[in-house]
């Protein structure tokens, strides 16, 4: 084939024509269709976008990232929190909670992330879904299990986590700083396992925790509960324990016992606990403390030095002065001495001493006491006072036979009297004198 001058110059045109414009776009138009715009994918209804970091190689543990400086190198969370504790009454307790989250593994769904992050994707929003995540978790694996340990088999009622709008807006000191800020509030009422045991429960119809727990500090009693207190791998955990003033708490560890934290609420007491587990690593999911709150009220209604008090009111048959019979009686217990009685008190209310007329009725009605303990403690003060009154009445006087009339006595009386005068001049013979022996044989003579 051959081509002349001109036509070979409209060839070459052609093919400059379709290298340079024709090829190009076409695959910019292929380009374009095979990748959709932000703004598509951002309307479009039926995709699903799943959160995730802008790095260059996908999310990255925090600890492998330049800026800032990671405390808890061996855990996934950093997270610092405040509990307050404060017993409104010994079972119901008020829970006040603040959270500092530097960095928390959030599972699955958005994994290992720091406080910045959350602030990335949050947006300032306090109801964004990552913020919606993180208040859940907080409250579910945090908050939850600070309660279940603490106070196991407790009611437990707890208003939603609040998260702090100006940590969301804060400037960025670096990939941890500053946290982001949540709080959480509620209540516990304590079940009876924290003060009694399960042998206890069994035997006992405990129905007020609240008034057994108080009357019996009332009366002097000490009282002992356990609390156990932990934080998880990652966490620094400290606990503000606000206790009544009347109880007076010791511990086996290092507490620090401040005034009353208020000027205006003098009737409370703060006890402080700190657990450091930031260098607990995931193995470590529990760093647990025992400590032992034992209360005691400084001013008992039964002070130091209180007596038992109990009024008995008898009509004895004193016919006949050997044998001595209690026809009626009225017995009033005011106070009673525990160390000389049978009635046994749970393990926890120790040196109670000196139990009320009240104190019995409440621990009557909370099953403590039963109708047989208070029939054998009545029993045995009546014993104690017979015994003291045969003490007293079976004496070696003589009966002053001037005030006697033989006529208005019985033969089975007469026999008796001449045969005590009898008794009295045998006993008290041997230590007389010889006048006093003439005296005392005309003051018995048979009649």
């Amino acid at each position: 084939m051959t081509f002349d001058r001109r036509s070979l110059m409209k060839y070459l045109i052609l093919v400059y024509v379709i290298v340079i414009l024709i090829i190009p776009g076409i695959c910019l138009n292929r380009s374009n269709n095979s990748n959709p715009s932000n703004d598509v994918i951002d309307n479009d209804p039926n995709i699903v976008q799943e959160p995730s970091l802008e790095f260059d190689n996908g999310p990255q543990h925090p600890s492998t990232r330049a800026n800032g400086v990671d405390e808890t190198p061996f855990s996934n969370d950093w997270v610092e929190a405040v509990y307050k504790i404060e017993y409104q009454e010994p079972a119901f307790v008020n829970v006040e909670t603040t959270f500092a989250v530097y960095e928390i593994n959030l599972g699955t769904v958005y994994g290992n992330v720091t406080a910045a992050d959350i602030r990335i994707w949050a947006g300032g929003d306090p109801s964004s879904t990552v913020i919606t995540y993180l208040k859940s978790h907080v409250e579910k694996n945090i908050f939850s299990k600070f309660l279940e340990i603490t106070f196991p088999n407790g009611d437990y009622n707890y208003q939603s986590s609040v998260v702090s709008q100006s940590s969301l807006d804060a400037a960025e000191v670096d990939d941890y700083q500053p946290p982001i800020d949540l709080s959480i509030s509620g209540y516990v009422i304590i079940d009876e396992h924290a003060y009694f045991s399960d042998s206890e429960l069994n035997e006992y119809n405990i129905t007020n925790v609240n008034e057994l727990i108080e009357g019996s500090l009332k009366m002097g009693a000490k009282i002992t509960q356990t609390l156990k207190l932990g934080a998880k791998a990652g966490h620094y955990n400290e606990f503000e324990i606000s206790v009544p003033r009347y109880s007076l708490y010791q511990h086996p560890d290092q507490l620090t016992i401040s005034h009353p934290k208020d000027e205006d609420k003098e009737s409370d007491y703060l006890v402080v606990k700190r657990i450091d587990n930031k260098d607990g690593n995931q193995s470590e999911f529990e760093y647990l403390h025992d400590i032992v709150l034992r209360a005691s009220n400084p001013t008992p209604a039964l002070k130091t030095g209180v007596k038992e008090e109990v009024y008995i009111q008898l009509e004895l048959d004193v016919i006949n002065f050997n044998e001595i019979y209690l026809r009626d009686s009225i017995l009033e217990i005011s106070v009673v001495d525990l160390r000389e009685s049978t009635i046994e008190l749970p393990q926890n209310i120790t040196e109670l001493y000196f139990m009320s007329s009240d104190g019995i009725r409440l621990f009557y009605e909370n099953g403590v006491i039963d109708e047989t303990d208070i029939q054998d403690e009545i029993n045995e003060e009546l014993t104690k006072t017979s015994d003291s009154l045969e003490e007293k009445l079976n004496s070696t006087n003589p009966i002053d036979l001037e005030l006697v009339k033989r006529e208005l006595l019985l033969q089975e009386e007469l026999e008796w009297l001449n045969a005590y005068h009898r008794q009295v001049r045998k006993i008290l013979s041997p230590h007389l004198s010889k006048p006093e022996k003439m005296w005392l044989t005309e003051a018995t003579r048979p009649i």
